[in-house]
């Protein structure tokens, strides 16, 4: 079987989901002109575990560059193994736009959460060490991640 990744639609992994909330934090400009395979990871990711381990609440910002058509985020959860052998959760927000060379970006606040009812057999999220968050085009020719530790309650 012949594939090229570059070609994929949608990353790895189950649909769980638009964001609960999306907040356009505003525009800015770069000090120069990034090319079009340029994306900015997720930053300031914050996963939170709940008190009964059963909701994973996510808060990721997200960079796009302008113009930028708007439409909902799309979020996909994969699990997987880390280099360490520990579980990690990898969170892939995915929007449609054309690649274009830019100086000006839109800065977009998400929430959203994950549960256990998409994991593999006999994995749990009180499991989960790390998550990883991808910003992932549909119209891809890059995608790029964060890795974040998940904050277990007391």
């Amino acid at each position: 079987m012949n594939s090229d990744i570059t070609q994929l639609s949608t990353p790895f992994g189950v649909f769980i989901g638009e964001p609960i909330s999306t907040v356009d934090q505003g525009a800015y400009r770069t000090s120069s002109i990034m090319d079009e395979d340029f994306m900015f990871p997720p930053f300031n990711v914050t996963a939170i575990l709940s008190d009964d381990s059963e909701t994973l609440a996510i808060v990721a910002s997200v960079n796009v560059a302008q113009p930028f058509t708007e439409q909902p985020f799309l979020i996909y959860q994969n699990c997987c193994l880390d280099n360490a052998g520990e579980v990690r959760l990898q969170f892939y927000i995915c929007y449609t736009d054309l690649p274009v060379s830019a100086a000006d970006f839109e800065c977009f606040t998400l929430d959203f959460n994950a549960s256990g009812t998409d994991l593999p057999k006999d994995v749990v999220l009180d499991d989960v060490k790390t998550i990883e968050t991808f910003l992932w085009n549909r119209d891809p020719k890059t995608s790029r991640g964060t890795v974040t530790t998940v904050i277990h309650s007391a």
